[in-house]
């Protein structure tokens, strides 16, 4: 759509006193008028942040990601409407750089990149592998975040055209978003091979190893994340009763809580938990391609999957161990002209 409008209105009854109806008001005003302001003072503005993490949809992490410098009121007041990801990315691309701006962070940069490079440029040796390696899980993290926030931007792209787009920096991939949303000239899925159907059973009844290690490289890393945030936590709670019937819904509510609503997290739990239920429970199974949700759908691929997705993952990190441990004993080991730490030459 070659029109957007910036102008979505949004219900804010929350901001209404008790006593008032729900009334309507646009983007481009003041919103979060029940937040501290630019006068107040910035230890006021982290307490406030601070408590309001775990209340925020995860796409305000994945939008926080990709505008690092908006405001994070206005940026909370957006994810928090009726609006899908796709269409509070279209209002903010839509403000040409002009949306509100945090007033508590530098206006150029970003600190996530100048961390990465401040790291980089520090590595000096062949003994910070650790670092290295620590920073590499970081990557692969970040690729992975960005590449599940295209794919619900982008429900019928190619992953693998979505995975080389995840190495833009900022800059680059806000302009592919915005040409993406609208040209619709990207490779899609349904045009290469499987209808919407299909493309639901690559999770369930077809699963693929590889296939699925393409769109998560690092499956552990991006699921097991606790600082992830997990949408559709209805469903996801009638996947664990369906899950563990020998588990009261007492004790399911308290873990998915304690786990920040995490339901990887609350699975790996879960799974070696004595059973606080001495009769199984008798309900019906939930199936949950019926609801086409392809996030949950992948996580619960995950879960249902885990054992053997680790094993394969073992199998490459012991067979890379094996063959630098030959280089290096032959002295075929060479230096990453990145990071400065000795490689096996096909890794460099």
């Amino acid at each position: 759509n070659n029109n957007i409008n910036c102008n979505h209105t949004v219900t804010t009854g929350a901001l209404s006193s008790p006593n008032q109806s729900p009334t309507s008001t646009t983007f481009d005003q003041n919103i979060g008028q029940d937040r501290p302001n630019e006068s107040q003072n910035v230890s006021n503005v982290i307490d406030w942040a601070v408590a309001s993490i775990n209340e925020e949809p995860q796409m305000y992490y994945q939008l926080l990601d990709l505008f690092p410098e908006i405001d994070r009121n206005y940026l909370s007041d957006l994810c928090k409407s009726e609006f899908d990801i796709t269409v509070v990315t279209d209002i903010i691309l839509a403000s040409n750089n002009n949306y509100p701006k945090h007033p508590y962070l530098p206006s150029s940069g970003s600190v996530c990149d100048s961390s990465i490079l401040e790291n980089i440029c520090t590595i000096t040796s062949a003994d910070s592998s650790t670092e290295t390696k620590s920073i590499e899980q970081n990557d692969d993290l970040e690729k992975s975040t960005r590449l599940q926030f295209l794919m619900e931007i982008f429900p019928k792209a190619d992953p693998d055209f979505l995975k080389e787009k995840c190495t833009l920096n900022r800059k680059d991939l806000k302009v592919f978003i915005t040409e993406a949303m609208e040209k619709h000239d990207y490779p899609k899925i349904i045009e290469q091979t499987v209808s919407k159907q299909e493309d639901m059973e690559l999770y369930t009844t077809s699963f693929n190893l590889n296939n699925f290690l393409k769109v998560f490289p690092d499956p552990f890393a991006y699921f097991m994340d606790e600082k992830r945030i997990c949408q559709n936590r209805i469903l996801a709670l009638e996947f664990i009763k369906a899950r563990y019937k020998y588990q009261s819904l007492k004790v399911i509510k308290k873990k998915y809580a304690d786990f920040g609503y995490n339901l990887s997290r609350t699975c790996e739990f879960l799974d070696s938990a004595k059973r606080s239920r001495s009769t199984k429970r008798s309900e019906k199974i939930l199936e949950i391609s019926e609801h086409e949700n392809l996030p949950l759908l992948q996580e619960v691929c995950f879960i249902n999957h885990k054992k053997e997705i680790k094993a394969h993952l073992d199998g490459i990190a012991e067979s890379k161990k094996l063959a630098y441990e030959k280089a290096e004993v032959r002295g075929e080991l060479v230096e990453c002209g990145c990071c400065y730490s000795s490689v096996i030459f096909e890794d460099c």
